[in-house]
């Protein structure tokens, strides 16, 4: 008598096993790879910040031009000024964080930042300080439309920190022509 075949095993239960063991090998290889290279040293912050560490500062300022596709001004002392405000801004956001969520956070930035899985995972092979926001934009769009679930969650971690440190700028709430909550009127 034969056995009965077996069931066909759960697709969510595999894919979820293979996203599981996939994001553990690339974290694993580029935690393994940064501890060489002497990036897993705790960094200190840059000048001005609680969280953004120096080498964060270049990878994060490409992002926001990514991100915010067009809400950045184009004049180059204008776009600089709202970059370091939202640069300022992000970092409030990170530093209000759980720890826990902080620490994730900046280990993505350190993949992002990390030469050997900045090129095959995100489709850059310069650094962030040589890229555009173009080849910014191409690294997102590449994020969210990756099969990997960790790389959209990147994606989506990344892109709603950029525009929350956009908006809680007060300089940038104009332009999203939105005039706030409502003023009580007294009659």
């Amino acid at each position: 008598m034969r056995a009965p075949p077996m069931p066909p095993a759960d697709p969510g239960r595999r894919d979820f096993l293979q996203l599981s063991l996939g994001g553990s090998l690339v974290l694993g290889l580029a935690g393994g790879m940064a501890t060489l290279s002497g990036c897993a040293r705790e960094a200190a912050t840059a000048q001005g910040f609680h969280v953004l560490r120096p080498q964060d500062l270049p990878l994060v300022s490409r992002l926001l031009g990514g991100a915010l596709d067009g809400a950045l001004p184009t004049e180059p002392a204008a776009r600089a000024d709202a970059v370091q405000r939202t640069l300022a801004s992000f970092d409030r956001l990170l530093h209000d964080t759980s720890p826990g969520v902080r620490g994730m956070f900046l280990q993505l930035l350190d993949l992002l930042d990390l030469g050997i899985t900045r090129g095959p995972l995100f489709g850059l092979w310069k650094s962030w300080d040589d890229a555009s926001d173009a080849d910014a934009g191409a690294v997102l769009q590449r994020l969210a439309g990756s099969r990997v679930g960790f790389l959209r969650g990147a994606y989506n971690g990344l892109t709603t920190m950029t525009t929350m440190a956009w908006y809680l700028d007060a300089a940038n709430v104009p332009a999203a022509i939105y005039p706030g909550p409502p003023k009580k009127v007294i009659a």
